[in-house]
């Protein structure tokens, strides 16, 4: 409406030497002038016209958005509590295995380990030496046989 008023001020009411040329480009800028005024009018009542509209879309999308929260909001507590009973679980799970730690260190199970390991070393050097016990007697036996046959010769 200001640009209407500013150039509505240019306007003035010609003298009477003007000439029709002239008033007919002064009516001419005023036609202008006045479809301009029409067309930002008519923009002005259509934005009126779709406000409504643009409002009930707008309760829509809150609408959807509160809805999305509020699912959203069960998932997350859902998991929360699916996260609160595996933390229940493993507080659970780690009790028992520093008791099952501290009955194994109570009952030796270390010193158990190493006698383990003692014997099975032992028992490698048995096997080891009796082997060696078994080649010992067979040589004798064969350099027996080896003299009797050198004997018979």
């Amino acid at each position: 409406m200001p640009t209407f008023l500013n150039n509505l001020s240019l306007i003035t009411i010609p003298p009477d030497n003007f000439s029709t040329v002239e008033l007919q480009d002064q009516n001419r800028l005023v036609v202008r002038l006045c479809k301009r005024q029409e067309a930002a009018l008519q923009r002005y009542q259509d934005m009126r016209t779709e406000l409504p509209h643009i409002i009930e879309a707008h309760k829509i999308e809150i609408n959807v958005l509160q809805e999305k929260l509020r699912r959203s909001t069960e998932v997350n507590r859902r998991n929360s509590d699916k996260l609160k009973m595996n933390d229940g679980r493993i507080m659970k799970l780690t009790e028992e295995l520093s008791r099952l730690r501290d009955l194994s260190k109570r009952r030796n199970l270390p010193e158990r380990d190493q006698l383990n390991k003692k014997l099975s070393t032992t028992n490698q050097s048995l096997q080891e030496r009796e082997k060696e016990v078994e080649v010992g007697v067979r040589q004798p036996r064969s350099e027996v046989l080896n003299l009797g046959a050198m004997k018979r010769i």
